[in-house]
């Protein structure tokens, strides 16, 4: 707990040193002491779990307000690929190569099967992680029942709420 108390007092200095140099970074920082110390004792976590050679499982990020969905290589959030805001048309080398994801906005989601958006497709709730997508399967338009693991090339973000979410 010590160390954790460190860094907290540590961030909180640099924070300080920010607002000096920025003001408008410095609200990127206002967090808080609950927050920062949780943060505080994930990055000792990670250190301590990197230095053993065990790979941490990944959380989809968030920056000023904006939100990001996450594809992963592998099962249980492992080796991140794709971290995107919007819609990408095409994952270029990041394409069927996702065995687990999460929708980190607050928004409904797309996972589709072909590059430009083409069927069929997939939707996520906002807030919906999976952390194996096995057994899963695109649920909507041409071509339906295609399974999903290994196989999106495209997404979408939309307000437009999912008729039929996996």
């Amino acid at each position: 707990m010590r160390n954790t108390a460190r860094l907290v007092t540590g961030i909180t200095a640099a924070l300080m040193v920010i607002s000096l140099v920025s003001p408008a970074t410095a609200a990127v920082g206002a967090r808080s002491a609950g927050a920062a110390i949780h943060s505080a004792s994930a990055v000792t976590a990670a250190a301590q779990a990197h230095a053993a050679g065990v790979e941490q499982a990944g959380t989809c990020p968030s920056h000023l307000g904006q939100t990001f969905y996450c594809d992963y290589a592998r099962t249980g959030f492992l080796s991140e690929r794709l971290t995107v805001s919007g819609n990408d048309s095409n994952w270029g080398s990041c394409r069927n190569v996702d065995e687990s994801f999460i929708n980190n906005t607050n928004e409904y989601v797309r996972l589709w099967f072909g590059p430009n958006f083409g069927d069929p497709h997939a939707c996520l709730n906002p807030g919906r992680a999976i952390s194996n997508l096995a057994g899963f399967v695109f649920n909507s338009g041409s071509g339906a029942g295609a399974p999903i693991e290994n196989n999106v090339a495209s997404s979408t973000e939309s307000t437009s709420k999912c008729t039929n979410p996996i």
